[in-house]
């Protein structure tokens, strides 16, 4: 059986300026370096890997104990408490064996801190990139729908999103890289707008994570997680370009990325252009199965002082063109509906202090602006005749058009300590605010034609435009604490977790008129004969509380 040897020295070099931790990475059998390992420290949210040689360098440390895990795929993940002090610190050799069970070696982000699968108590589930890539998906719901309890709602081959153990998304909070997203309307697309080769994982909560994110995760939640750089001691710079043809929609695909870094900073920045026809089935053509989009993100991490740390992520994804095939009962069987403009827009920074002291480990706060916009147009081809009736000549009415839409921003904050002491009790204490503002339209296009008469020919032709509101345009505020504690016990062989939250939700929407205005060839009219008020202004306001005992985990390590 394999194994390999991490030895793990702190430098006396290093003593001129902060300790650092100094390892090389061999098979323990060959003896032979391994590059590429994963070294990672735990509430830092610092790393690096291991170069050609097997060697790597954890610098910019300050005196204490660090909880380190090393990884590579193949073997089980090292994973100790390691001290640091000013002077020498006493060299370490770990020998691990194979791993069977890779996914253990995941570090996942969903439950508000770093943690390996293998620890959690949620029912997590993870899809890591070297899934997504070997499944060529094109959307992120299309990678999860084969995970048990995950099943996928579409619409269209573009519009997709997925319902947890039966519960829609409007039970399941929608993360990426932490932050919200809530689409603007009913149609399922919230999981299209993203790039899928920009994944690096996807983390989806198979149950309640109410204590976590609030009341609205009571169906589970599903965290994105973009690729990001790393620090590294010597500067480095990695470029990636992947190109796709496939002949059933000839459908296109391009995609470029570069990621590079140093010992203070880091950047990664991606571009994603797609197109595709009408797809090919062996029951014939899919008619209005087609779309277009593209996608640009940045991450930007840099250390401006010691144990501090300045993050900052924009992602903007549009699409065009997209068809919605098999739109009945919702529409018309002749309609033709279609996504005309589908965007999402994200800007977060975070900063965090790591180390404060022995016992707190890390002080973060982040702040988010999310941004989507999402129409509709449906075409029907409806054609109603009207007969003559008293002194009103007979009509023929044309509807060309139906187009909803809606914006939806979404703001955000979130602070957060977490603590670490007699190293088998960590507490996680923080609060959060969001809000989201919802700006909704609807427009209806017809054609009158009056008719004559005895002949039937056309004797009038008027344009009209009726402006309405599908539901009240309306905003929805959230603030709220949580905590979690986490403890082991007999010898890290049994963990308990507890979590609470509560919240302050305010809720306020806009008056609604319908119709909201006319416009009869080409003139506008806001106040339109027979506009009523359909919903009051109204404001409400409550609280919501939250405590969660996740169940009792018993880690299977060696």
């Amino acid at each position: 059986m394999k194994h390999f040897i991490i030895a793990l020295l702190v430098s006396a070099v290093a003593l001129q300026a902060a300790p650092s931790i100094v390892g090389r990475i061999v098979d323990e059998q060959t003896r032979k370096p391994l590059p590429g390992a994963n070294v990672i420290v735990h509430g830092r949210s610092q790393g690096t890997t291991s170069d050609q040689r097997g060697r790597f360098v954890l610098s910019g440390l300050a005196a204490g104990r660090y909880h380190i895990t090393v990884s590579y795929l193949g073997y089980q993940a090292w994973d100790k408490i390691v001290p640091v002090s000013d002077g020498d610190a006493d060299s370490l050799v770990v020998a691990l064996s194979p791993s069977p069970l890779p996914f253990s070696e995941v570090v996942v982000s969903t439950t508000k801190y770093d943690k390996e699968l293998v620890d959690v108590s949620l029912p997590l589930t993870v899809v890591r990139a070297e899934q997504i890539a070997r499944q060529a998906p094109l959307t992120i719901a299309d990678a999860v729908q084969n995970e048990p309890g995950v099943s996928l709602v579409r619409d269209g081959i573009w519009g997709t999103t997925v319902n947890i153990r039966g519960l829609s998304r409007n039970s399941i909070v929608t993360l990426v890289d932490g932050y919200r997203i809530d689409t603007a309307n009913d149609l399922a697309a919230g999981l299209a707008m993203f790039d899928v080769y920009d994944i690096e994982r996807v983390e989806v909560v198979k149950g309640g994570a109410s204590s976590l994110y609030g009341s609205g995760a009571v169906g589970g939640a599903i965290n994105i997680i973009t690729k990001d750089g790393w620090y590294q001691e010597k500067p480095y710079l990695q470029a990636h370009l992947a190109t796709r043809y496939a002949s059933v929609n000839d459908g296109n695909l391009g995609h470029l990325s570069a990621t590079m870094g140093g010992k203070q900073w880091h950047l990664r920045t991606s571009a994603l252009l797609r197109s595709a026809g009408d797809a090919s089935t062996p029951a014939g053509t899919l008619l209005n199965s087609q779309f277009k989009d593209n996608n640009v993100s940045a991450r930007l991490g840099v250390r401006p002082f010691k144990k501090h740390e300045l993050g900052l992520n924009y992602q903007r994804y549009r699409a065009t063109d997209v068809g919605l095939p098999g739109g009945y009962p919702l529409f018309p069987v002749q309609a033709d509906v279609r996504y005309p403009k589908e965007t999402r827009e994200l800007k977060s920074v975070s900063y965090s202090i790591n180390d404060l002291s022995r016992y707190f480990l890390k002080a973060s706060i982040t702040a988010f602006q999310q941004y989507i916009e999402r129409d509709v147009e449906n075409i029907p081809h409806q054609v109603t005749l009207q007969p003559a009736s008293g002194s009103t000549p007979p009509r023929r009415v044309s509807v060309l058009k139906i187009a909803p839409g809606a914006t939806h921003e979404t703001r955000g904050f979130q602070a957060q300590t977490d603590w670490h002491w007699g190293g088998n009790h960590y507490v996680i204490a923080g609060f959060d605010g969001w809000q989201k503002e919802y700006r909704g339209y609807r427009t209806k296009e017809t054609k009158i034609e009056v008719l004559n008469p005895v002949t039937g020919a056309v004797q009038k032709t008027t344009m009209k435009t009726i402006g309405e509101l599908p539901i009240p345009d309306a905003f929805y505020r959230s603030l709220g604490f949580y905590g979690s504690y986490e403890m082991q016990i007999f010898q890290d062989r049994l963990q308990v977790t507890l979590g609470g939250r509560g919240d302050q939700i305010s809720v306020q929407n806009d008056v609604g008129l319908n119709p909201l205005y006319e416009v009869t060839d080409g003139v506008r009219n806001d106040t339109p004969a027979g506009q009523k008020v359909l919903w009051q202004s109204r404001k409400a306001s409550d609280r919501s509380w939250s405590l969660s005992n996740f169940p009792l985990r018993w880690p299977c390590r060696e």
